[in-house]
C-alpha cells in the first residue's frame, strides 16, 4: 500500500490530506498521514482579529479530529525535526522516522526580519496563533500602562501589506483613537502589487480611523523604545509589530534545493525540483504563475496549490502531466478586512470599498469554514485519528482557549 505522508495542516497540508483522504483514504487504496505540531487548524487570515482583541483563540481554530473525520488520514501530532529525501524518511521530535512514497510539504513560513538591527529581538508578529496571542496581551499591557500614566499609547506597524493594513484597522478599531497608529511602508503606497485604486483607499480608510501612514520610508534600526528610520529620524513606540515579510521555512530549505529565502524550488506541478516524489506547498515553496513571476504567499494561492497536488498524486503513474493542468498562478483577486466595518477589493474587473466589501470577506471566510467541514465555537477533543507524541513523553493537548 503506497504511503502518504503530509508535513503540515495549514491551508494547503489539509486540503491535500482531507481531498486525498475521501478518495484514497477512506477506501484503503493508501495509507496517509497529516503529522502537525499542533491539535488544530488555524484560519491564518483571521489572525488579525486575536491580536487586536476583537476574536478569542476559539474561533480561529478547528479541531484536526474533526476535520479528518470519515477521511481515513492518520492524525499525528508532532514536530517535524528533519526531512531526508535520499531515504525518503521524515525525522519527527518525539523520535519517530516516517517512511514515505509521496511527500507533501506544507510547512509554511518564518518572518523576514531582513536583518534590520534589533528588530528581531523587539518586534511581535503575527507569525501563527502563539504570535497572535502574544500582540493582544502585549497592546492590552501597554495601552494599560499608557493610561495609567495619562499618556497615549503608540503602536507601530512595520510593513503595509494585506496584513499590516488589516491589523492596523482591527486595532484602530479596538482602540478608537484613543491611542496612536503609525503603519511605516518602505514601498512609496500601501499594498504593493495591489491595483493602485485599492492603495489609495486604504490609506484613506485607515487615516480616517485615526492611523499616520508613513510611506516610502523603512527601519533602519530598532532600540529598546525608538525606531531608526530610513529617513534618519528617530520615532518612539511602545509596542511594534511587524508584517514586514516572510521567508521559507528552514527544515524545508536544508532538505531541498531553495531559492535566497529558503523557499524550495518547485517544478509547474508543485514537485520539488530535485526529488519529484515530493511536492512542496503554500509558503514553504517558491512558486511561480505561467509567465515565471513569482506567486505571493496567500491561502488562496496555497489552496490552488494543493488542487494541483491533489490531482497529480491521483493521476500518479498514467502520464499525469498531460492528465493534469500546471500550477497557474493565477489570481481570482482580493478582499481585505479593515476593521469589523469596513473593506475593500477587487474581483475580477470589479473592485472598491466599503460596507460590502467587508461583507464579501467575511462571506468568503465562512465560505472556507463550511469547505473544509469547521463548527462554530470552541474546538473539541477527539480520540479519532490523532497519534500523540509519546515517544517524548508528552501528550500535547488540544487548544481549548
Amino acid at each position: 500500500m503506497r504511503k502518504i505522508v503530509i508535513l503540515g495542516a495549514g491551508y494547503a497540508g489539509l486540503e491535500v490530506a482531507r481531498s486525498l483522504g475521501r478518495v484514497l483514504g477512506r477506501t484503503g487504496s493508501a495509507h496517509i498521514l497529516l503529522v502537525n505540531d499542533k491539535e488544530y487548524h488555524v484560519f491564518t487570515t483571521e489572525l488579525h482579529k486575536v491580536a487586536a482583541g476583537t476574536a478569542e483563540p476559539a474561533d480561529v481554530t478547528a479541531s484536526l479530529a474533526d476535520l479528518l473525520d470519515e477521511t481515513g488520514v492518520e492524525l499525528i501530532v508532532d514536530r517535524v525535526e528533519g526531512i531526508d529525501p535520499e531515504r525518503r524518511a521524515v525525522e519527527l521530535a518525539g523520535g519517530t522516522v516516517l517512511a514515505y512514497d509521496r511527500l507533501v510539504v506544507a510547512l509554511g513560513s518564518t518572518t523576514e526580519y531582513w536583518g534590520i538591527p534589533g528588530l528581531r529581538e523587539r518586534s511581535l508578529s503575527l507569525n501563527g496563533l502563539e504570535g497572535a496571542t502574544a500582540i493582544r496581551e502585549r497592546v492590552r499591557e501597554v495601552v494599560q500602562r499608557a493610561e495609567e500614566a495619562g499618556r497615549q499609547a503608540h503602536i507601530v506597524i512595520g510593513g503595509g501589506g494585506l496584513t499590516g493594513v488589516e491589523l492596523a484597522g482591527e486595532l484602530a478599531f479596538r482602540l478608537a483613537k484613543g491611542h496612536r497608529i503609525t503603519v511605516v511602508e518602505l514601498a512609496p503606497n500601501l499594498l504593493v502589487g495591489q491595483p493602485e485604486r485599492l492603495s489609495r483607499e486604504a490609506e484613506r480608510i485607515l487615516a480616517q480611523m485615526g492611523v499616520t501612514i508613513r510611506t516610502g520610508v523603512g527601519l533602519n534600526a530598532v532600540d529598546e523604545d525608538t525606531v531608526l528610520l530610513s529617513s534618519g529620524e528617530r520615532m518612539d513606540y511602545d509596542v511594534l509589530l511587524w508584517a514586514g515579510g516572510v521567508r521559507g521555512n528552514p527544515i524545508v530549505a536544508k532538505a531541498f534545493p531553495a531559492d535566497t529565502r529558503d523557499r524550495a524550488i518547485v517544478d509547474s506541478w508543485m514537485r520539488s525540483e530535485a526529488y519529484p516524489d515530493v511536492y512542496i506547498v503554500g509558503d514553504a515553496a517558491a512558486a511561480k504563475d505561467a509567465d515565471g513571476k513569482p506567486v505571493a504567499p496567500t491561502a488562496q494561492a496555497a489552496l490552488a496549490q494543493a488542487e494541483v497536488v491533489v490531482k497529480h498524486i491521483l493521476y500518479a503513474g498514467v502520464q499525469e502531466e498531460q492528465a493534469v493542468a500546471p500550477y497557474s498562478g493565477r489570481s481570482k483577486g482580493v478582499l481585505v478586512s479593515i476593521g469589523p466595518k469596513q473593506g475593500l477589493g477587487k474581483i475580477g474587473a470589479f473592485g472598491g470599498s466599503g460596507r460590502v466589501w467587508k461583507l464579501l470577506k467575511d462571506a468568503n471566510d465562512i465560505r472556507y469554514h463550511l469547505r473544509i467541514g469547521a463548527r462554530n465555537g470552541r474546538t473539541r477533543r477527539r480520540e479519532t485519528h490523532a497519534r500523540p507524541n509519546t515517544e517524548s513523553g508528552r501528550h500535547d493537548r488540544a487548544h481549548t482557549a
